[in-house]
């Protein structure tokens, strides 16, 4: 876990800075502001996202919505998060709810529409993170990116492949950071649910040096410091359930104990039971769905998901950020950014399951000493160490420099900068299995009631279970602009450039993972892999008429081991009159394949499947073959093609009278040839065909000839000739199925000025999801999602309404704010589990997901000197989230709120 002693060392770094920039201000503060140069009063053209030409106004062609500081003080976001799931476009939690038990460090992301989504700082690109999801997808993972650096958020509501390359599918998110800035910023907060736990503390201090127009340099840095606490699943009445059948739900029953020292559920023969000393509240008869396996006794040591999970997941992050800019000659200036953080988290589980050396449920014999029911016993714990789950630590770095200025009318820059992520992920409650099996054989290891081991002996069995991942960019980019020639609505903007990346991943796991040596776990290969990309891109801005704007642009994307891709963008922006302007907008976009997908080894799992040739239900012998543990390698693919999309959107902006603006925009996007692992059963239902050297078989037995040749002649047709059992299926990954999506976007606004009560912005944005739709391969009809998993607009996990209503008020020195943050409801899961609900189908009875909304409000006060108060609670009512039939915890962990409400003051100073 991250040490106090480094906060610390933030805090005095931080304070020591605050310090140094004081007393320098208060000594050029005491200068006479009337010897300053007048600053130019020419108005400075801006780089916007979403275009690499300059222009003075901030609407471009494509549709973008700006989040200032002062936005996001008045939401009492306390995450980068935070601010992007209050968006429509956005939503989503992210995984920060979420379970973590996979490939990732703990990481959140985010996704405009649910497609790919490129993340910028200051208008480049990020490192993705070194870790990835179990089907092998990166992202940029933003915890490294601290709130308090913030300066703004520009979100590109539109594809951007022609201006940016990879992953602009969905659109862009840019993050901009404080640069030119000059004095000194404190600004300090701290927040906690009225439930209790979830507390956040932030400490930040940003300041600035150096006046270009005098002295011809700036330094704007800043640091900060943040501290976040857990909610326990207990905390929460409406999560801490194994039935919960009262509100409509299904029964969700761990039997294998909450934690690891806990007494777990045995059985004899067909016969189950609690352990003798399993707590007196958890021995529980099982649940009565059909899937529970009948048999004479059915009782258990029971408990709830809630036990052994985090709602909220303690984490620590610390960093630092500084913008240098020098202005060298009237035309030249040398820029620098450097930017660090440290992230810390802490992802509460289960410890690993004991399994025998088969890696099924452990069977400890009737002569084992410590079994006092003569008979065999089958145990179904976990191993006894008291919590599981993972920790992870990050360190990232990102440093840019370059030159930029002005020659024969063109503006230009060099950029060289480098991207690095640094991470380390312990999955806790491993242990070696060999070695416990062994232990169990000697009876030295006591596998029944509350953990009754010595600490020295769970040491000598426990794995070392961790995976350091090391992902870098670096890259080279050369862009020019200038204008040319004249059109009846003025100069023809043109930008071109080209840029050098390199991308690498390095992912080493612990040899206890890589050998197969763990119980509950495979082996697990290192990867180690590069890729270089050269692309050239150009963009024209094209002032038709005074009313009349279009945008041409094309990228020509190479890489190494994908091939080239070209991706073209056309705008037009129209505004007959100051009061409406339209625009429409088409591109197509890409998604370069994962380092993981290309460069994995192997990737070891056991998957229940059933085997096509060998399984015929009811049979004595050949029964056992429908349902059994197979280990599936997901193996890396080379010739992966990028994925590739196509998008439209058309939209409008009007303000009928003074104050009042609405904009609409309706999109469409295709995202075509999208990467997917093949899945086990594809492989097997094409094992005599494509797929043939993906499966390895045993020879065939004694036994199993003498079993075939009791079968029926139409089960041996069906079967065809006999075969060994499976040994091993080579999955990988895929370009096979795609996506459909389009939908509304709405924004509006109204600003009352009145003289007693102040201004009063009225303002609303909304996201209508018309469709979703997934197709799994190329010749199929949409159908809903992989697996059948039901994703359409409306259904599970995908609500068709977001919609954010909220007013701004202003008088003096108070100002307020309030936002009802509404999500509609959705269908439950349309194709239920066959391990947890088979007996019925929620979906089928119409049953749905609650719509919920929320208030969000807060107050500050700036009457004291440099300095602003504010106080705040989200979630004004505390209510729960929309429950969940589907979930173990009761809720939708993608979209609700587990905190309840939120209360928070901060204070911001500044040195002036």
């Amino acid at each position: 876990m991250f040490q106090e002693k480094i906060a610390v060392r933030w805090v005095k770094f931080a304070l020591a800075l605050l310090s140094a920039n004081a007393v320098a201000l208060a000594q050029a503060q005491a200068q006479e502001q009337s010897d300053a140069p007048k600053p130019d009063a020419r108005m400075e053209r801006v780089e916007i996202t979403g275009s690499n030409i300059k222009r003075i106004a901030q609407e471009g062609v494509s549709p973008m919505t700006m989040i200032t500081k002062e936005d996001i003080k008045r939401s009492g976001a306390t995450s980068v998060l935070d601010v992007l799931r209050n968006l429509p476009s956005v939503g989503g939690n992210g995984r920060d709810f979420g379970g973590g038990n996979d490939f990732r460090n703990g990481a959140t992301t985010a996704s405009l529409r649910g497609m790919p989504t490129l993340i910028l700082l200051n208008g480049n690109r990020l490192p993705v993170s070194g870790s990835d999801d179990s089907n092998g997808f990166t992202s940029v993972d933003l915890n490294m990116l601290p709130l308090a650096a913030i300066e703004r958020i520009e979100v590109l509501k539109d594809g951007a492949s022609a201006i940016y390359g990879t992953d602009a599918v969905g659109g862009v998110i840019n993050f901009i950071m404080r640069q030119n800035y000059q004095g000194v910023d404190l600004s300090t907060s701290y927040g906690t649910t009225t439930l209790g736990g979830g507390d956040v503390r932030k400490l930040s201090v940003a300041g600035g040096y150096g006046d270009r127009a005098t002295q011809k340099f700036n330094l704007t840095y800043a640091a900060m410091y943040e501290d976040t606490k857990r909610i326990k699943g207990t905390d929460r009445d409406w999560a801490n359930h194994i039935d919960f059948g009262a509100s409509g739900g299904l029964q969700y029953a761990n039997v294998y104990g909450a934690h690891g020292t806990d007494a777990g559920t045995l059985s004899i023969g067909g016969n189950r039971f609690a352990d003798p000393e399993c707590l007196a509240g958890s021995k529980l008869p099982y649940p009565s769905g059909a899937e529970w396996f009948p048999s004479p006794t059915r009782n258990g040591c029971l408990s709830a998901t809630a036990e052994f999970t985090d709602l909220v997941k303690p984490s620590r992050r610390a960093g630092a950020t500084a913008a240098l800019n020098w202005d060298i000659a009237p035309d030249l200036t040398l820029f620098a950014n450097a930017f660090y953080t440290n992230f810390d988290k802490r992802i509460v589980g289960q410890s690993s399951w004991l399994q025998n050396r088969a890696r099924n449920n452990l069977v400890i014999p009737a002569s084992n000493p410590f079994n006092t029911y003569g008979k065999p016993v089958t145990v179904r714990r976990d191993f006894p160490v008291y919590e599981g789950g993972i920790k992870t630590n990050v360190d990232n770095l990102w440093l840019m420099t370059g030159l930029k200025g002005e020659l024969a009318g063109w503006d230009w820059s060099a950029t060289l900068s480098h991207g690095e992520e640094r991470g380390r992920t312990d999955t806790l409650g491993a242990y070696k299995l060999e070695e416990l099996n062994q232990a169990v054989d000697d009876g030295r290891f006591n596998p029944f009631g509350v953990n009754k081991n010595s600490d020295a002996l769970i040491r000598e069995l426990s794995g070392e279970m961790f995976v350091k991942t090391r992902s870098k960019s670096d890259s080279i980019k050369l862009q020019a602009a200038t204008e040319f020639g004249e059109l009846p609505g003025g100069k023809v903007g043109v930008s071109v450039g080209s840029e050098l990346r390199k991308n690498s991943l390095s992912y080493t796991p612990s040899q206890d993972w890589q050998q197969g040596l763990l119980g509950q776990y495979a082996v697990l290969p290192p990867i180690s892999g590069s890729e270089k990309l050269s692309a050239v891109y150009a963009e024209l801005s094209l002032p038709l008429l005074k009313t009349l704007e279009a945008q041409a642009a094309v990228r020509h994307d190479k890489y190494e081991l994908a091939g080239a891709t070209t991706n073209p963008k056309f705008g037009v922006k129209w505004k007959p009159s100051k009061e409406i302007m339209l625009r429409a907008n088409y591109s197509t976009g890409m998604v370069a394949p994962s380092l993981p997908q290309r460069f994995s080894q192997g990737r070891d799992a056991f998957y229940q499947t059933k085997d096509p040739h060998r399984c015929v239900e009811g049979d004595v012998y050949f029964d056992s073959y429908c349902t059994r543990q197979v280990k599936a390698s997901n193996v890396g693919t080379k010739d992966l093609q990028p994925e590739k999309s196509n998008q439209y959107n058309i939209g409008f902006v009007i303000e009928p009278i003074k104050d009042l603006n609405i904009g609409l925009t309706y999109y469409d996007i295709k995202w075509k040839n999208k990467i997917d692992i093949l899945d086990t059963t594809t492989v097997l239902d094409n094992e005599d065909g494509a797929y043939k050297s993906h499966v390895t078989r045993d020879d065939v037995t004694a036994e199993d000839i003498a079993a075939y040749a009791t079968l029926s002649a139409a089960d041996k047709a069906r079967l065809g000739p006999l075969r060994g059992e499976l040994s091993n299926i080579k999955t990988g990954w895929v370009n096979r199925f795609q996506t459909h999506t389009s939908g509304i976007d709405l924004e509006a606004s109204y600003t009352f000025r009145t003289e007693k009560l102040g201004r009063i912005k009225v303002f609303s944005e909304a996201n209508y999801t018309l469709r979703y739709d997934t197709v799994l391969l190329a010749d199929n009809v949409y159908i809903n999602c992989p697996n059948n998993t039901s994703c359409d607009a409306g259904e599970y996990g995908n609500p068709r309404v977001l919609a954010n209503v909220g007013v701004n008020w202003d008088q003096g020195v108070w100002s307020g704010t309030g936002i009802v943050k509404y999500v509609a409801g959705t269908k439950v899961d349309r194709s239920p589990s066959a391990v947890q609900n088979q007996w019925y189908d929620f979906y089928a009875k119409g049953r749905r997901i609650p719509a919920i909304a929320t208030l969000d409000a807060s107050l500050a006060y700036s009457g004291i000197k440099n300095a602003v108060i504010r106080v705040g609670a989200n979630n004004v009512f505390n209510r729960d989230p929309a429950f969940d039939p589907g979930s173990s915890l009761g809720y939708n962990d993608s979209w609700g709120d587990p905190r309840g409400r939120y209360v928070y003051v901060s204070l911001d100073y500044s040195f002036k």
